[in-house]
């Protein structure tokens, strides 16, 4: 399921993209182009046919065996752009944000993540205990971030694989201190057509 090159096609229409060979370069056209641009032309391709009949069958052919059970499924994916020295995400569940606890998240990188590229993660008995804790001292989001760094890991993918996550997870990124680009895309799995608030 080649997104990357789908997507890549989309965004070599734009005249400052038409020489980006490969997604995790993006950083070196961002004097000719800014990141606002380059999202709504990912969310364009996601809106298209190609992209939905692809989106689509790698739900059918690949996600839906794992699970084995129908779902509602996120129409549109959520793109995420993580380019060196920056950061995209801090550190939260998606529960914090709503939705319930019985979604899945499914993120799918468009290019090698590695290192603090990544997705960062704490392992279930320390996402526990985090939450736990939050809960009872309520910190700011800035000792939410210090904390979790502290205690997570990075989920490094080659591009062809993705990770699946429930809501309840404490996930964030850090500063992207590689050279290159990061792009990914996730969306979420609804089972029980509870919707969260």
């Amino acid at each position: 399921f080649d997104f990357e090159k789908l997507i890549r096609m989309n965004l070599n229409k734009l005249d400052e993209l038409k020489e980006l060979d490969d997604l995790s370069n993006l950083h070196d056209f961002l004097d000719k182009i800014n990141l606002t641009r380059v999202e709504q032309k990912i969310y364009q391709c996601f809106k298209d046919i190609s992209f939905q009949n692809l989106y689509f069958d790698f739900n059918r052919k690949v996600i839906k065996p794992i699970f084995g059970s129908n779902y509602k499924l996120q129409r549109i994916p959520s793109i995420r752009i993580s380019v060196p020295g920056g950061k995209t995400v801090n550190f939260h569940n998606d529960c914090w944000y709503g939705h319930d606890q019985e979604v899945i998240n499914i993120w799918v990188p468009l290019t090698k993540v590695m290192a603090s590229q990544a997705l960062a993660f704490l392992n279930p008995m320390e996402n526990k205990k985090a939450l736990k804790y939050f809960y009872k001292e309520e910190p700011s989001l800035l000792e939410i971030q210090k904390y979790c760094e502290k205690k997570s890991f990075f989920a490094e993918a080659e591009y062809g694989q993705f990770i699946k996550f429930p809501t309840s997870s404490l996930h964030g990124t850090f500063k992207n201190q590689e050279r290159k680009t990061r792009i990914s895309f996730d969306f979420r799995l609804n089972f029980k057509n509870n919707f969260g608030t």
